[in-house]
């Protein structure tokens, strides 16, 4: 790894409401020749555009704050509730792995008084405690780092996870999340190894899947179509003394894989989409259910919320005016003495 540098990002506020012509989540999700970018744009920014005007939505997801990362290509910082830390959710520009859609980089930057902090690598450790960071837990801005691309971070660092996001047909999309449950990075220590860096990617990655999926399945008012889920062995980093690293199987850590299909495009209606396919293997899931109700079991980390997110309801977000109301009432009822054959 590279040693940490300040990055080229500067936080802004999502406004609660764009300017005109800058409301992509309103129309339909035309074809899959949609860029990727804007793709990703589409479903994240649609979403909490949508979500964040709602503070009993928002509690309900689990969310605090999201700000906008000053970038050439989409990419957003996330505050929730139960972690004290900040997500970072990035567009990765030029991805081979998923030509059709978007694929996405999930970081976090851990708070140094939490308990996972200490579960990062020493140079990540180094770098958060840095003034390479803000007071709101980001990457703090400077110009040079714009200018100069040695100095950016090494993405690398603080990685949890990859999202894909898949156009499936008119207004539908699928997701699908990439993580261990362990991240290990392993280092030469004498005739022995010592592990450095062991960090739970996939319950720090599940922070940003499950308001993402509980929110188009709130805001669709459709559960996802089809869910899948793979359990594969793990992967680990052995760095030898003299810097050289390579990747080896890892018996302690559990790659995953989960894949929901059939998520209604944010300000979007629809018919529920057909439970297509975004993962193209003959491997058999751990766990698969197609259902508009949750399943009666599934397996960590599948949650039942994903389902159950298509019935929240939630009181009207605003003052109640009695008065007004009363008014209301009156020129109803003067409405129909009036005209009795309404």
């Amino acid at each position: 790894m590279t040693s940490p540098c300040e990055i080229s990002d500067s936080a802004r506020v999502l406004p609660a409401r764009r300017r005109a012509g800058e409301s992509p989540y309103l129309s339909a999700l035309a074809s899959t020749a949609l860029p990727p970018s804007d793709l990703a744009h589409l479903i994240v920014e649609g979403l909490f555009s949508l979500v964040f005007p709602d503070p009993h939505a928002r509690l309900r997801l689990g969310l605090k704050a999201i700000s906008r990362c000053r970038r050439d290509t989409p990419a957003w910082y996330i505050w929730t509730i139960a972690q004290r830390g900040v997500f970072e959710v990035a567009f990765l520009p030029g991805a081979a792995e998923q030509p059709d859609g978007a694929l996405l980089a999930l970081r976090y930057f851990p708070e140094p008084g939490e308990a996972v902090f200490t579960r990062f690598a020493p140079p990540e450790q180094q770098a958060r405690l840095s003034p390479l960071f803000d007071a709101t837990g980001t990457p703090a801005t400077d110009s040079s780092a714009q200018l100069d691309p040695s100095l950016q971070l090494d993405p690398s660092l603080f990685h949890v996870g990859t999202l894909t996001i898949v156009p499936q047909g008119e207004n539908h999309v699928g997701l699908c999340l990439s993580a261990q449950d362990k991240w290990l990075e392993h280092v030469r220590c004498e005739n022995d190894w010592r592990t450095r860096r062991d960090v739970p990617g996939l319950s720090l990655a599940l922070a940003v899947l499950d308001p993402l999926v509980c929110g188009l399945s709130y805001l669709g008012r459709q559960p996802p179509g089809r869910v899948r889920a793979w359990r594969r062995p793990g992967l680990a980093w052995y760095i030898e003394s003299n810097g050289s690293a390579e990747s080896r199987s890892e018996a302690g850590a559990s790659e995953w894989k989960i894949e929901l299909n059939g998520l209604l495009v944010p300000g979007c209606t629809g018919v529920p989409a057909s439970a297509q396919t975004i993962t193209r293997t003959s491997e058999q899931p751990l766990f698969e259910y197609t259902g508009e109700i949750p399943p009666h079991y599934a397996p960590w980390p599948v949650s039942a919320q994903w389902w159950q997110a298509a019935g929240w309801q939630f009181d009207p977000v605003g003052e109640f005016c009695s008065q007004c109301a009363g008014e209301a009432d009156e020129q109803k009822a003067h409405t129909h003495t009036t005209h009795p054959e309404r």
